[in-house]
């Protein structure tokens, strides 16, 4: 085993380095700590690019502990003593229990009294019921115009006027087609349970006209008419649209309409023609007059599916 003497470049001391070892990179002294580089060319080696020892400085107090730090991105995390209360005074002497429940039983002073505020009342209406329900029908606030309407009935039960305007919102809200002819189902029901479908939906309309004179009577059958119409004409027109919306080119309805649109006039004059004096006693024969003469100012093409009832 060859052995070859050395001395540290640094401090100078001697140390010996056996030859059959696989050379190292880096040489530390172990008598001054620096290292130095280490050469082998042929049989010598030499210390050479002597790299100086690193000097440890002094610590800052307010540098993170390693374990305050995490990753590359020097992330610090609340320590455990800044988290936790710190305890209390060594030279405070020691509490008795007489003494915190003589803390607790202390009478403590009452908060300064506030002046009670004065309570506003919300303004009482003085106005009658029924003129209520009807400024909330005009103004289109469904729910209060059924609250209005259930205690002008409660108190007057042969109020006209609520029949009316619960048949005319009804109507405004295309009720009459949805519940009758434009159902998906209408076809399904026997001639039986159609009427019972058209009584059912009319009754507000037959219990206004039941406390109504010949001029009221008169005057809500053509509103009641004209919607029945404009409910079929919005219902046919929208088909068209639809049918117009899906072409490549001409997507825009321009009044123009075709057999598959007005397929659905059938079930609106099956409906109309269901009206009888056993569905609707008091005005079957009004309404199907106002109708006939709604539809007949229409186009021609739409007029005339609309009349065979």
């Amino acid at each position: 085993m060859a052995q070859v003497s050395l001395n540290c470049p640094h401090c100078g001391g001697g140390f010996m380095l056996d030859l059959d070892q696989p050379l190292q990179t880096y040489w530390t002294c172990p008598y001054c700590g620096n290292r130095s580089l280490m050469q082998k060319s042929g049989d010598t080696i030499r210390l050479r690019g002597i790299i100086s020892g690193q000097k440890t400085g002094p610590v800052k107090p307010d540098a993170a502990s390693p374990w305050e730090q995490t990753g590359h991105t020097g992330k610090s995390y609340l320590r455990a003593e800044d988290a936790w209360p710190p305890p209390p005074p060594e030279d405070e002497p020691p509490r008795s229990l007489s003494d915190y429940i003589a803390e607790v039983d202390r009478p403590r002073p009452e908060p300064p009294s506030q002046a009670a505020r004065p309570i506003q009342l919300p303004e009482a209406d003085d106005s009658p019921v029924w003129e209520r329900a009807e400024q909330a029908a005009r103004n289109r606030q469904l729910p209060a115009f059924n609250s209005y309407a259930r205690q002008a009935i409660d108190q007057k039960p042969d109020d006209r006027r609520m029949y009316a305007w619960r048949a005319r919102l009804a109507e405004e809200a295309d009720g009459f087609a949805h519940r009758t002819w434009a159902s998906p189902v209408w076809y399904l029901h026997t001639p039986r349970q159609k009427a019972f479908l058209l009584a059912q939906h009319l009754y507000a309309y037959n219990t206004a006209l039941s406390f109504s004179d010949v001029h009221d009577q008169a005057e809500l059958t053509a509103i009641i008419g004209k919607q029945f119409v404009r409910q079929a004409v919005d219902h046919m027109t929208e088909r068209a649209q639809l049918r117009c919306g899906r072409r490549w080119l001409g997507k825009t309805f321009k009044g123009r309409y075709r057999r598959s649109d007005l397929s659905e006039a059938v079930d609106f004059c099956d409906a109309i023609r269901r009206i009888d004096d056993q569905v609707c006693p008091l005005g079957c024969n009004q309404l199907k007059q106002v109708i006939r003469q709604e539809a007949a100012a229409l186009p021609r093409k739409l007029s005339r599916r609309l009349l065979r009832f």
